[in-house]
């Protein structure tokens, strides 16, 4: 069973960089939804372009399996930001997280009981951020 699909990705019209790319976001799929079972789970990547790549495998998976996935990005209104947060998993670059931390009155409240799954090596900025999650994984 083929619970990321490829295969239909592989014919799809846009296609990520290569075969090992598509493997390594479906490896932190499985990661992702596999700790979004025990608490919310923010998937933080290098990229915008990689963020998009993410979250469009995580909303397939996630509709299949009634998980609730949102996007964060540049161009989010405050509300469409505030919706995003309220999803189980939720998906986006790390400076767009970064970004909602500084902003909030309440910030270690507002991640520690979730999961922080960060796309490569963390940038030195993002370090106080992640020290307050409940648990962090990078892959």
């Amino acid at each position: 069973m083929n619970v990321f699909g490829w295969w239909r990705n592989r014919r799809a019209k846009k296609l990520m960089a290569s075969m090992s790319a598509q493997e390594k976001v479906e490896v932190r799929a499985m990661i992702v939804f596999h700790l979004s079972l025990a608490a919310p789970v923010h998937m933080m990547t290098t990229s915008q372009v990689s963020a998009t790549e993410h979250a469009d495998v995580f909303e397939a998976v996630g509709r299949r399996q009634g998980v609730s996935v949102g996007r964060l990005s540049a161009e989010d209104s405050s509300e469409d930001r505030s919706v995003a947060g309220q999803a189980r998993i939720v998906v986006g670059p790390l400076s767009e997280f970064l970004t909602d931390f500084t902003r909030e009155d309440d910030r270690e409240n507002s991640v520690r009981d979730k999961f922080a799954v960060v796309e490569g090596e963390p940038i030195s900025a993002a370090l106080p951020m992640l020290a307050q999650y409940r648990e962090i994984r990078v892959t």
